[in-house]
């Protein structure tokens, strides 16, 4: 009986501490973080840190969760960051893990093509408020030595996306310049009905409407990557809670490339 009575309190106390903890703070400074840690810091210490981050961002997540429980007003928050972390995530964390584990650069290139299409296929799965997910189309750009966007991994499905991006009008030459600032998003409702960079991502006339899109890079390590974009054929498939999504997976992305870079 004393024992339980323990654990409760435990418990209370546990509850307590989460529900107060600074969500944004926790998971702002975790995954761009990441991408810092393993530029930055060596050996030991570095994995460490990455783990230490890793916790960070798994206890924002669980204090969402908490909050939920307790308040329905984070119903919506709480699904989608349990729908990107433990869902479509759970295998881009392992993924990301595994590359921060090689310090062989030819291992961690092999590591860092499985955590792209991990990204991408979570981002299409979980990025999205369309009535048919299954139309939702995902895909990752990188940044090639002659300055442009080349196309890495894609789950497109309906469509062909463009091979490459940057080389053709203002609205590509934008593009590059969203995709150079580091975790910039973007959403587009209906890009029908609004002028914006982000009608290029097709050959030819767009068959998408709404589309969010999230540069990936590390400002603190000078680096910029690329560009990862989520589309629908429906208007007003995102909404904010999905901008948020993709820029947790960007983040992830972005610490997972600064590991190959720095070896």
């Amino acid at each position: 009986m004393k024992s339980k009575r323990t654990w409760q309190v435990v418990r209370n106390v546990a509850d307590k501490a989460l529900l107060n903890l600074p969500v944004t703070a926790l998971l702002g400074m975790a995954v761009p973080g990441l991408g810092v840690a393993v530029t930055l810091v060596d050996d030991q210490a570095h994995d460490a840190v990455v783990l230490a981050l890793l916790i960070c961002a798994a206890l924002g997540g669980l204090s969402i969760w908490l909050r939920h429980t307790s308040d329905g007003g984070y119903k919506e928050v709480a699904a989608r960051l349990a729908r990107t972390l433990s869902g479509g995530g759970l295998p881009v964390i392992v993924a990301l893990g595994r590359l921060c584990s090689k310090n062989d650069a030819i291992q961690a290139q092999a590591a860092a093509d499985i955590l792209i299409h991990q990204i991408v296929a979570a981002a299409r799965r979980t990025c999205s408020h369309a009535k048919q997910p299954s139309l939702t189309r995902a895909a990752y750009y990188k940044f090639g030595q002659d300055g442009y966007l080349q196309l890495v991994s894609a789950l497109w499905g309906v469509g062909s996306p463009r091979s490459r991006l940057g080389v053709d009008g203002d609205h590509d030459r934008d593009l590059l310049q969203f995709a150079s600032n580091h975790l910039r998003v973007k959403r587009v409702d209906d890009i029908s009905r609004e002028d914006c960079f982000l009608d290029v991502l097709e050959m030819g006339k767009p068959r998408y409407k709404s589309c969010i899109a999230s540069s990936v890079g590390v400002k603190e390590a000078g680096l910029k990557e690329g560009l990862l974009v989520v589309v629908s054929p429906e208007a007003k498939a995102f909404e904010d809670s999905d901008v948020e999504a993709l820029r947790l997976l960007g983040g992830a992305l972005a610490a997972g490339l600064a590991h190959v870079r720095a070896l």
